[in-house]
């Protein structure tokens, strides 16, 4: 993820890293022996001086001038898998093995809520820009989305076969993105649902769009484009006429 500057780019996998962009060198690095999970989600603050990480047992927020934890967000004997954060810092949400999410006020550290509906694992969480609604995927071939004031369900989308591998919202909650591929015959495919109606607007598999496999999700700043990455390749997409 970049910062609000573009100054500054955090990179997921492997021990984890943000680079200064205008010179290509590591601002941090993690250091994966002393945080097995460092490097599988981090995101910066907008001004680029704070990272948010999965630590295992929930989340940290660290201090990149100085290398200082600031804050955790402990999940109790819970693992997290899937981490997001509102575009105004002030909500973060985690994504928790025990079939639960946990979302948190990032100011103070305490836990606002816990969600509960999934039968299995929550694999993938997105807050809206507004922070007022959530989305989160699990194992349980179900996509969810949530009151994040109230801590509702406010729809419990069954997907059939297919298992929803990202999730990504427009500039506002009216507009949400997912890709999931069918766990029987592999099949890839897009949805674009409506945050209001909470309906699928449209499908479209991936062989239509000559990819073999969906990727990472990105819209741009005026919400009309839609990045999809795929194998060595990736397309962006007009969303009103796909």
């Amino acid at each position: 993820s970049l910062d609000g500057s573009g100054r500054r780019l955090a990179q997921n996998g492997g021990q984890g890293n943000v680079l200064d962009l205008a010179t290509g060198r590591p601002v941090w690095v993690g250091d994966p022996d002393a945080d097995p999970w460092i490097g599988s989600a981090i995101t910066l603050s907008a001004d680029g001086e704070r990272l948010f990480s999965l630590q295992g047992l929930g989340a940290r927020l660290t201090d990149l001038g100085t290398g200082h934890v600031i804050r955790e967000f402990a999940v109790e004997k819970e693992f997290a898998d899937s981490m997001a954060l509102s575009r105004d810092e002030r909500l973060l949400a985690t994504g928790n093995r025990g079939k639960t999410i946990t979302v948190w006020d990032v100011s103070s550290g305490e836990c606002l809520a816990t969600l509960k509906g999934h039968g299995k694992p929550v694999a993938h969480v997105a807050l809206s820009p507004d922070g007022r609604r959530l989305a989160s995927a699990a194992a349980d071939h179900t996509l969810r989305l949530w009151d994040t004031a109230t801590g509702k369900c406010i729809a419990p989308l069954k997907r059939g076969n297919y298992s929803v591998r990202e999730l990504v919202w427009g500039n506002a909650a009216t507009l949400l993105a997912s890709t999931e591929r069918d766990d029987k015959t592999g099949v890839w495919r897009l949805c674009l649902w409506d945050g209001n109606t909470n309906t699928c607007l449209r499908t479209l598999e991936a062989q239509a769009l000559d990819l073999r496999e969906l990727g990472g999700l990105a819209f741009s700043p005026d919400g009309r484009s839609l990045a999809v990455g795929g194998v060595a390749k990736a397309l962006l997409l007009d969303v009103a006429s796909g």
